[in-house]
């Protein structure tokens, strides 16, 4: 890793201009770097951190680099950002949901094991306090993910999901959700 993106990490975990240095490297994630391994580790122990911000900087910043990643280590770490999409502060569970779409970029593999995940979270987000917004992002995120292949496996999942809404009002907006996704300008270059 070179000395500028180094000082973006550090700036990123100081406070100082942190803001700024994320909003750098989440512009530089935007296509592969040659940098993922050397942050990678820092990344995945961010984690597993007491500080929730640290947790959801983690786990968006793994999943951006999913597309740099040619060993597909983020398919191992699938299970620790199943659990950060359930964390207890409900903002960095659903700023990881949000970007989760990322992880499945890279390829069929990656796309299955996101989908996979995110039809989970759906099935057991129902009774939360905030499970129609949770339900929302997962919609939105499919969306955003079928426009890098498995459209066809994607709008079977989106629509069984809707359909398993009862609320003619909730399934509207599910709908709208993914339309949404589909539609998205969110930048993404894989390798």
């Amino acid at each position: 890793m070179d000395d500028s993106i180094a000082a973006l990490f550090a700036a990123r975990a100081s406070g100082d201009g942190a803001f700024e240095a994320l909003e750098a490297l989440f512009s530089l994630t935007e296509g592969p770097v040659d940098w993922a391994y050397d942050a990678w580790p820092g990344l995945v122990q961010d984690l597993g951190s007491a500080d929730n911000h640290r947790r959801s900087v983690a786990g968006a910043m793994l999943c951006r680099l999913a597309i740099s990643d040619p060993e597909h280590r983020i398919l191992k770490l699938m299970p620790l950002l199943e659990r950060t999409i359930r964390d207890e502060r409900f903002v960095t569970a659903r700023h990881v949901l949000q970007g989760l779409w990322r992880a499945g970029v890279p390829g069929t593999s990656h796309a299955d094991t996101v989908i996979d995940a995110l039809e989970r979270r759906f099935a057991d987000s129902a009774p939360e306090k905030s499970g129609s917004l949770v339900r929302t992002d997962i919609l939105e995120c499919l969306g955003k993910l079928a426009r890098f292949g498995q459209a066809a496996r994607i709008d079977g999942t989106a629509r069984s999901l809707i359909d398993t809404e009862p609320d003619t009002g909730a399934q509207a907006k599910l709908r709208a959700a993914w339309r949404k996704g589909l539609r998205s300008t969110d930048a993404c270059r894989p390798g």
